[in-house]
C-alpha cells in the first residue's frame, strides 16, 4: 500500500529544503557553520543564526551600495519630497537586507527571493 503524504509533511519538507537552500548559499559565501556559536540564547538557533552579521555577510555579500530612503525607493522619484533632497546612505548589501529582513513577518520568505 502506498503512503499519501499529508500538506502538512509537504510543508515541513518543503521548508527544510528552503533552509538546507539558505544555508548552503551562506556556507559558499564564506560563511562557518560548524564554528557558529549563538551571541545569546535562542528557542530556535536557525533563526539566531540568519540574524547574525556572519551570516547575512557571507549569504548577501559585502558589496557596498547607494541606497535611498525607502519613501523614494517605493515612489521612484528622483529626490525626495519627504527628505526634501536626494539622500543616499552608502550600506553594504548585508546591511541593507538584514534590516529590510529584521521587519519582515516571514523572515524566511525575504531569504527565499535571493536564493
Amino acid at each position: 500500500m502506498e503512503k499519501t503524504i499529508t500538506e502538512k509533511e509537504l510543508t515541513i519538507d518543503t521548508e527544510g529544503r528552503i533552509i538546507q537552500d539558505i544555508i548552503h548559499k551562506a556556507v559558499k559565501g564564506g560563511f562557518n557553520f560548524k564554528d557558529f556559536s549563538p551571541s545569546i540564547k535562542s528557542a530556535d538557533p536557525f533563526f539566531c543564526m540568519i540574524f547574525s552579521h556572519e551570516f547575512a555577510k557571507a549569504f548577501w555579500g559585502e558589496e557596498v551600495e547607494d541606497v535611498r530612503c525607502s519613501y523614494c525607493i517605493e515612489v521612484d522619484y528622483p529626490s525626495c519630497s519627504v527628505c526634501k533632497d536626494e539622500v543616499e546612505v552608502e550600506l553594504a548589501e548585508w546591511q541593507y537586507h538584514l534590516q529590510k529582513m529584521v521587519l519582515c513577518e516571514e523572515p524566511l520568505d525575504y531569504l527565499k527571493k535571493f536564493l
